[in-house]
């Protein structure tokens, strides 16, 4: 037996005493390390590791200002005062002082301030259950200026070893995520079982690793690599001389020096982990070169084929950890095999041997068999954040966003690997649309999701488009992707292995989509795409049109629903922006399915006969709409529409569901297989000079995104002349496209003359691209990746001296120019567009005619949803008109008369008895809580009392409930300090808290207020109200539930059965006794 003692700490100065006691012997740990403790790694070093040279650019003005814009704008202060925007507003001249203090700093010419090597300690949670020092995490907040000199030199340091580094070494690399880890282990085991080869594979895990990181050997490995003596020589006086305090309640604690580890907080620490991971992987290539070593960071792991392979690299990994002195996690550490003869020989390690585990994210199986609990646990742990969502005052609209935000990135992280049944799908989209009450009865929560935006609000599209996502992210990333992608498909017999490539397959076969030959796809209109490097754009949208044609399908079953063609994401969204907020909830509910008339509901509520009131016949949705005489005023203006009604789908009459456009697959068509002509040429140019290029493109598309059609042009400066002139080949069709057509135009033009060439060009990205890819850096954004990509291969062959890319205004007016040289840009850049605009007119004939089909079938669907709609607000209008007592101008006025139960006439007024200093004698009142709040609650039940003619009961609740209502009081909050502040004290007014919490504060405020007022009288508790005749009421609850027990099993059996009614009126009169009863209580307990 075990007996522990908890002592609960609140001093700060116990807490310091704590934590330093904890973390102070681990800052100190290498203290008494010598130089011949590390030698063997050193020796390692100097074997094994290449010497380089490192060369860094110097820290410009321009750096250093984008350097501290990266900083967010309330980043934090450190122990020097300084913050972002003191930086920022710093003249130019002061900055470059400190810019050339900072560089006699890496020169030895000076040392670092105290206040810049001095690092206030912040304590983050862990959320571990720990309430000791174990359960914070230490995170050391040091000056701004060292911070953004650190990051600069870390930036450089990384992208500068990044070519050097093992493609096995993923963390803090530029381009490198944890995904990455995750994902190519899984794709191994995948491979793997599919093709009955074995694999066997280990995890571990390097406890509290910054800290326990020897600085000695990083720092002589790092010179052994080629890092600069200057940088170096600053980074190890930093080391030498820094110091961290605790800062606990705003105050410091004694400062304490490190001579192991480096301190969280320091941008460069992260470089001294690449190094610690580089040499693993160099260490591991060395001596147990049949496996494969990846890393993340302090997550080490290592593949091999068999376990004895395993075995050794695994007595390597610890050889390498014991070299530098770094622990091992026994509790993080694991091996797994994809076969169970294997997994039997892997138990003698010592180590536990998993089947599945959870790895950065990712959800892993080691076999073939599906293990997805930890994803089914995750989806179900979203019970609080349901409940969050739910209490919100946010609107709707926000609310949808938060689901693919918050909800689904909890719950499907790491989906991209790891099968989920629909049945789980399903369970989310019920409690997303229950918690956001958007379910009422007859709509489906996949309906109602995939048509709102975004629809990414969908978990089936969010694990669709995160699939997508991840993959083509990895294709790019991962070495060996695309075989790996085509060694699976070439075998894949329809087995559901546990992996991104089954995975893939299973969410793009939903769509209708197929994998032909990797990279290449057929989508659901049987156009072929390249799956990897069509642009991200051109994907969604295609994804967006298969996923609202999988829902179609999915809803044919119900009967209003049967003739749903598709659904069409332009009708959609059509005029969703100038609708309101009502409008638009009751659009969705209409579409979603919902039960709207009295004939639906009728099926589950006896009480409704499913009939017209005014006609007589079932109240359906065509009689409402179609026949029924009380709405003729407001068919009237639409009669055109609902003369077409046997026309018409019915999901669009009866749900105002728009079928998708047919003619819009023969458009995408035509557009797919245009012809590239950016290398078809008019002209060969005018002489040996320079050449004077203008580009333009042009599109079209006032309807949706889905009817626009882009067109470019080259023209030549001298006479005008056009050089080259095309429509944009491709479905995506926009003008960003189409100017990159017209810049690859000319670059091809350029490569075939040979002759120099100035281009100018009204699109600014395009030339800031062109002039960065000269310059030899990467684009900034992946957008048009496609074509930006031809562009850059183009680009490459030109010299830049001779290919000029120059930016003019785009339309200028040749009336307003200032010069000659603005006519000739005007005029220029005018024929260019005009160029541009006849060439995206000019179109074949079967896309002229599928396009102008297209069009009208939009704009004939969107007139008759408009007036379809228009009938149904309309009819929902007047019932709500109807049903909020506003029948008529003489009853503007009225209001319901409420009695008020167990009220009696006033004898004494509470002014009467109240203090006239009663305002300052609250004062006097110790509840903990601010003084403006329990006064304002005084005022209010004064106020109350003033304007009462009769005296009655009042409990807790109704005065939480009478406070919600008046909305005049505004409740503390708990600060930071733990202590009850004001409402006011705050800029943005806090959060109320729930029920239970308002009825906790007014308590806590209102009993002290009132007995220090002399007002106790009033309270009256402690009083069993069973000896004044009470006791009736539960008695008459209690018989009650059961006389509704019996009517509801008599109304459940009655619709089962013809011959048998319920005794309705012996019920009426058992619930009349019952009212009796409780009347003759209340009489005698007054």
């Amino acid at each position: 037996m075990e007996l522990e003692q908890v002592q609960t700490l609140s001093s700060v100065a116990d807490l310091c005493s704590e934590f330093k006691s904890l973390w102070a012997p681990r800052w100190q740990l290498h203290s008494t390390k010598t130089a011949s403790d590390w030698a063997r790694f050193l020796n390692f070093v100097q074997a094994f590791l290449p010497r380089h040279r490192l060369e860094l650019p110097e820290i410009s003005l321009d750096i250093w200002n984008r350097a501290v814009r990266r900083f967010k704008p309330r980043a934090a202060r450190g122990p020097d005062g300084w913050a972002r925007l003191d930086l920022l507003n710093l003249p130019p001249q002061r900055t470059c002082e400190l810019l050339r203090f900072l560089a006699e700093i890496e020169t030895s010419a000076r040392e670092w301030p105290t206040q810049m090597v001095v690092g206030f300690v912040c304590l983050l949670c862990k959320g571990n259950g720990r309430t000791d020092a174990q359960g914070y995490r230490p995170i050391c907040l040091y000056s701004i200026v060292y911070r953004t000199w650190a990051g600069i030199r870390a930036r450089q340091l990384l992208a500068a070893l990044r070519p050097l580094l093992p493609s096995g070494l993923l963390g803090f690399i530029p381009q490198h995520e944890a995904t990455e880890l995750w994902y190519s282990v899984q794709l191994e085991i995948e491979l793997c079982c599919q093709s009955g080869e074995s694999l066997t594979g280990l995890s571990t895990d390097i406890r509290k690793c910054f800290n326990h990181l020897p600085r000695e050997p990083l720092l002589t490995m790092a010179e052994q690599v080629g890092f600069p003596s200057g940088l170096l020589c600053a980074w190890r006086g930093f080391l030498a001389a820094t110091e961290r305090r605790f800062v606990i309640r705003g105050e410091v604690g004694e400062g304490i020096r490190s001579s192991s580890g480096f301190p969280e907080g320091c941008p460069l620490s992260p470089v001294a982990m690449v190094l610690a991971d580089w040499a693993f992987h160099v260490y591991m290539a060395a001596f147990a070169a049949p496996a494969k070593a990846l890393s993340f960071v302090d997550n080490l792991s290592c593949l091999a084929g068999t376990p004895s392979q395993l075995a050794h690299a695994y007595g390597v990994l610890t050889c390498f950890t014991e070299m530098l002195c770094l622990p091992l996690d026994e509790d993080k550490t694991f091996s797994w095999a994809t076969e169970a003869k294997d997994r039997a020989v892997l138990k003698f390690l010592g180590h536990p041997v998993v089947d599945a585990a959870r790895e950065l994210g990712g959800i892993q199986s080691f076999g073939p068999r599906v293990r997805n609990a930890a994803l089914k646990n995750r989806c179900t742990a979203l019970g609080p954040g349901w409940s969050a969502l739910r209490r919100s005052r946010a609107p709707g609209h926000l609310k949808l966003l938060m689901l693919p935000a918050k909800m689904w990135a909890r719950a499907l992280h790491g989906i991209a690997g790891c099968p989920l049944g629909e049945a789980q799908l399903n369970q989310l989209r019920s409690a997303a649309t229950t918690a956001l009450r958007i379910r009422p009865g007859g709509v489906s929560s996949q309906l109602r999701l995939s048509i709102a935006n975004p629809i990414t609000a969908d978990p089936g599209f969010y694990q669709l488009w995160t699939c997508a996502r991840d993959l083509r992210r990895m294709a790019t990333k991962l070495p060996n992707f695309l075989a790996s992608w085509r060694q699976y498909m070439n075998a894949h017999d329809g087995r559901a292995l546990h992996g991104p490539f089954t995975k893939l397959v299973a969410v793009l076969s939903q769509i209708s989509w197929s994998i032909v030959q990797p990279p290449m796809v057929i989508d659901h209109e049987g156009l072929y795409h390249n799956f990897v490097e069509m642009p991200g754009a051109l994907l969604y949208r295609l994804l967006v049109h298969g996923w609202l044609q999988h829902v179609a399908r999915c809803h044919i079953h119900r009967k209003q629903m049967a003739d749903l063609q598709g659904l069409d994401p332009a009708l959609l969204h059509a005029d969703a922006k100038q609708l309101t907020a009502l409008d638009t909830a009751r659009y969705a509910s209409v579409r979603a399915g919902a039960f709207l008339f009295g004939h639906q509901h009728s099926h589950y509520d006896l009480t409704q006969t499913g009939c017209c009131d005014s006609c007589g016949v079932p109240d359906t949705v065509e009689h409402r709409i179609r026949h029924c005489p009380k709405f003729s005023d407001l068919r009237r203006p639409y009669q055109w529409a609902v003369d077409r009604w046997d026309f018409l789908p019915k999901a669009l009459t009866h749900h105002l569901l728009p079928s998708a456009n047919p003619h819009l697959p023969v458009l995408r068509r035509c557009l797919h297989e245009l012809a590239d002509t950016t290398g078809v040429f008019f002209s060969s140019g005018f002489g040996l000079g320079w050449q004077h290029l203008f580009t333009d493109g042009a599109c079209r598309g006032h309807l949706h995104n889905d009817f626009a059609l882009a067109g470019w042009g080259l023209v030549h400066a001298q006479q005008s002349t056009a050089i080259a002139c095309g429509l944009l080949p491709g479905v995506l069709q926009t003008a960003p496209r189409a100017e990159l057509c017209a810049m690859t135009s000319a670059a091809r033009w350029a490569l075939h003359t040979g002759l120099p060439c100035v281009v100018w060009t009204d699109a600014l990205n395009v030339a800031k691209g062109i002039e960065q890819l000269q310059a030899g850096r990467p684009l900034d954004e992946d957008a048009d990746a496609d074509l930006w990509n031809v562009l850059d291969g183009l680009v490459v062959q030109l010299d830049p001296a001779r290919f000029l890319v120059r930016h003019t205004p785009s339309h200028l007016d040749v009336q307003l120019t200032e010069g000659p040289f603005e006519d000739w840009l005007a005029t220029g850049n005018g024929h260019a567009d005009l160029l541009a605009g006849i060439a995206a007119n000019n179109r074949p004939q079967r896309m002229v005619e599928a396009y102008d089909a297209a069009c009208a079938y939009h704009l004939d669907q969107l007139q008759l949803l408009r007036a379809l709609r228009s009938i149904f607000f309309g009819i929902a209008d007047g019932s709500a008109t109807r049903g909020g007592h506003a029948t008529g101008a003489d009853d503007d006025m009225w209001e319901p008369e409420v009695s008020t139960p167990c009220s009696r006439p006033r004898s004494l007024e509470i002014e009467d008895v109240l203090p006239l200093n009663w305002g300052s004698r609250l004062v006097e009142v110790r509840c903990g809580l601010p003084l403006d709040f329990v006064k304002e609650l005084c005022v209010f039940l004064f106020e109350q009392d003033a304007a009462s003619h009769e005296v009655y009961e009042l409990s807790w609740l109704e005065v939480v409930f009478a406070l919600h209502l008046e909305d005049r009081v505004q409740y503390p909050f708990c600060g930071s300090d733990g202590c009850w502040a004001s409402a006011s004290s705050t800029v943005f007014r806090p959060p109320a808290p729930t029920v239970a919490g308002r009825l906790n504060l007014v308590r806590r405020a209102l009993r002290p207020a009132l007995k220090c007022l002399g007002l106790q009288s009033l309270l009256v508790q402690g009083i069993d109200r069973s000896d004044f005749g009470w006791v009736n009421l539960k008695r008459a609850k209690q018989e009650l539930g059961r006389i509704l027990g019996e009517l509801f099993y008599g109304v459940a059996l009655a619709s089962d059965r013809l011959d048998f009614e319920p005794d309705f009126d012996a019920y009426r009169g058992q619930i009349q006794s019952l009212r009796s009863l409780v009347v003759s209580g209340n009489a005698a307990a007054t």
